[in-house]
C-alpha cells in the first residue's frame, strides 16, 4: 500500500510529465501503477487528492460537456484491437487502462453492438 505522500508525489510527477496543472483520474490511471482505490482510501475524493498535491481540481461538469458520442463500430474495433493485443476477452479494467475509451460507452451500447455484429 502506498502512503499519502507517495500518492501526492506521484500525482505531481505525472502532471509535470504530461504538462498539466490539473490531472484527471484517467490520466493518472494511464501513467501510474497506483490504483484509484488507494487514492480514494487516503483522500476520499479525486479532487481532494488533486488539491493536496497543489494542482487545480478537475471540473467534472466541463469533462461531461466535452464527452462525445462514440459510434458502436468504433467501439467494436477497439475491443477487437484489445483482444488481439492481449489475447483475451477485454475486461473493464483492461478497457479502462489500455482502451481508447472507458468501459462506460460499452456498457451503454453493448446490446446494440452485439445485435448489429453477432
Amino acid at each position: 500500500m502506498y502512503t499519502k505522500n507517495q500518492i501526492i508525489e506521484e500525482i505531481r510527477r505525472i502532471a509535470t510529465n504530461i504538462g498539466k496543472k490539473s490531472l484527471t483520474r484517467k490520466d493518472f490511471d494511464k501513467h501510474s501503477k497506483i490504483s484509484a482505490s488507494s487514492v480514494k482510501y487516503h483522500f476520499g475524493t479525486w479532487n481532494d487528492a488533486i488539491k493536496e498535491a497543489g494542482l487545480i481540481p478537475v471540473d467534472t461538469i466541463e469533462i461531461i460537456c466535452q464527452k462525445t458520442l462514440v459510434e458502436n463500430d468504433v467501439l467494436l474495433l477497439d475491443l477487437i484491437r484489445l483482444y488481439n493485443e492481449y489475447g483475451k476477452e477485454p475486461t473493464g479494467s483492461l478497457i479502462n487502462a489500455k482502451g481508447k475509451y472507458s468501459e462506460y460507452p460499452y456498457r451503454e451500447n453493448v446490446g446494440e453492438i452485439l445485435e448489429k455484429h453477432f
